[in-house]
C-alpha cells in the first residue's frame, strides 16, 4: 500500500521528521497508512483522498515514532512473555479520519 503522506509534507508538519533516516520514515508513513486505512471509511472509487487523511497519517506516524522512542512500560498490556505494546489511535488522528458532526437536537431538555 502507498502511503498516503510523502515524506516531504511530513517534514512540513512534523520537523523532527528531517533528522529521521528516510527509509525509517518512509516504513513509519506506510505503517500508519496501514492504520489509518484501517479505521477510515471506505471511499467510492474515483472519490479523492480528502486533506485530513494525509494529516491523520503524518500525525499517526509522529505517534508512533514518539512511542517506539519511550523508554518504560506504561504501555505494556499483559505479562512476561504475554505482553504487547498498545499503540492505538490517537484522538486527533481518529478525529481526522472520522469527523464527529454534531447533530441538533430539537426540544430536548437541557
Amino acid at each position: 500500500m502507498d502511503s498516503w503522506a510523502t515524506p516531504e509534507k511530513a517534514k512540513r508538519f512534523w520537523p523532527d521528521a528531517e533528522n529521521l533516516d528516510p527509509e525509517h520514515l518512509d516504513e513509519l508513513l506506510e505503517t500508519a497508512t496501514e492504520a489509518c486505512a484501517a479505521y477510515a471509511p471506505s471511499l467510492p472509487d474515483g472519490t479523492p483522498r480528502p486533506r485530513r487523511h494525509e494529516l491523520a497519517v503524518i500525525f499517526h506516524a509522529r505517534d508512533l515514532h514518539t512511542a517506539a522512542e519511550r523508554k518504560g512500560d506504561s504501555d505494556l498490556v499483559g505479562v512476561a512473555d504475554y505482553a504487547i505494546r498498545a499503540r492505538p489511535l490517537a484522538d486527533a488522528v481518529r478525529q481526522l479520519l472520522r469527523p464527529r458532526h454534531a447533530v441538533p437536537r430539537f426540544g430536548a431538555p437541557t
